[in-house]
């Protein structure tokens, strides 16, 4: 696996992280008298912690595949090039999982507080 591939990777999650919270948006502005919009509420609910899921695991997958290309970079010795294309992606991965975090618990707190 190479960085670059890595960095592709990486720019797809956080393509599906803004369309993750164009979804949590929407799950925001459904009305919430109850008996409106409950099956709505709670597919669109499902959607985004089904994404979220798929993301945490990709980011997994993701971090692994980096901790190995840095271990045979060390071995190798790689070009300076490389070493930053690899920190820039690791930086963008921590960028990602905070931001996945608090699309958490802002979909955990819409939860709480829509009425199902």
């Amino acid at each position: 696996m190479t960085s670059n591939s890595l960095q592709a990777r990486v720019t797809s999650l956080f393509s599906t992280h803004k369309q993750t919270i164009s979804l949590i948006r929407r799950l925001e502005n459904l009305s919430t008298a109850v008996g409106q919009g409950d099956d709505a509420r709670l597919e669109l609910s499902a959607e985004i912690h089904l994404r979220l899921k798929e993301m945490e695991e990709e980011m997994e997958l993701l971090r692994v595949e980096m901790e190995q290309l840095e271990t045979s970079g060390n071995r190798r010795r790689e070009i300076t090039v490389k070493e930053t294309e690899r920190e820039r992606t690791g930086v963008a991965m921590r960028k990602l999982e905070e931001d996945v975090k608090r699309c958490e618990i802002l979909i955990l707190t819409l939860c709480l507080f829509l009425p199902f």
